[in-house]
Order: structure tokens, then C-alpha cells, then sequence
């Protein structure tokens, strides 16, 4: 079991306009499960990267219908930078009383946005 995995990008000279031209990744997002418990409902949702590229500082948000973020919502990660063809799963715990979440979309540093329907 994994206890804590941090990306840092360090520069001597506090220049990180390289960001900026790091190559496009693609990153495909699906929900794995979607349960309702004890009061509140938990996801899991799977991020590959499917490019040969790193996806830097991925980003994974609940949306409600009219494209608002769903708050709170407790991940238990976010920001995660995935290596060329890597997987993770990543949960989130929302209370029954928030806002219905409609879909999961995901964003990266370097990756176009990408947006899965919750059935």
C-alpha cells in the first residue's frame, strides 16, 4: 500500500516557463464504481495517460447539471502527475446532501479536458 507519492518540478532559478511547452498527453478517465453508504456516496474513477508524453498535475472534479463543481468533495487525491502509460484510481466521498454530481472531468497541466457521464 501506498503512503504518499509527490511530484515536485524544481528550478534553480524560479524559470518554469518550460511548463509551458511540455508535449500534449492524452488522458482517459472512466468511473470503476459508484456506491451510496452510509450517508454518502463514494467513486472510484481510473486516469490512464494513453500517450507516451508525462500528464502533469491531472486534475479530477465532480460537476453537478449546470457545470458547477460538486462541493465538498473529498478526494483521496488530486493533482497526480502519471508517467507514460500509467494507471491510478483515484476515490471521491461526497455527502448525500450535495448537489448531484453529472459528470467527471478531467484536466491536466499538459492534456486537453475530458469529461465521462455518470450514469
Amino acid at each position: 500500500m501506498r503512503v504518499s507519492q509527490n511530484t515536485y518540478w524544481l528550478e534553480r532559478a524560479n524559470n518554469f516557463t518550460a511548463l509551458n511547452t511540455m508535449p500534449k498527453a492524452t488522458i482517459i478517465a472512466s468511473i470503476l464504481s459508484d456506491k451510496k453508504q452510509d450517508g454518502k456516496r463514494m467513486m472510484k474513477v481510473q486516469l490512464q495517460n494513453d500517450s507516451k508524453q508525462l500528464a502533469f498535475f491531472s486534475r479530477v472534479q465532480l460537476l453537478d447539471a449546470e457545470g458547477e463543481e460538486v462541493l465538498p468533495s473529498y478526494w483521496a487525491d488530486n493533482y497526480i502527475t502519471l508517467k507514460a502509460g500509467e494507471k491510478q484510481v483515484v476515490q471521491v466521498w461526497i455527502d448525500e446532501h450535495a448537489p448531484t454530481p453529472k459528470v467527471v472531468r478531467v484536466y491536466a497541466w499538459n492534456a486537453s479536458e475530458m469529461v465521462v457521464k455518470i450514469n
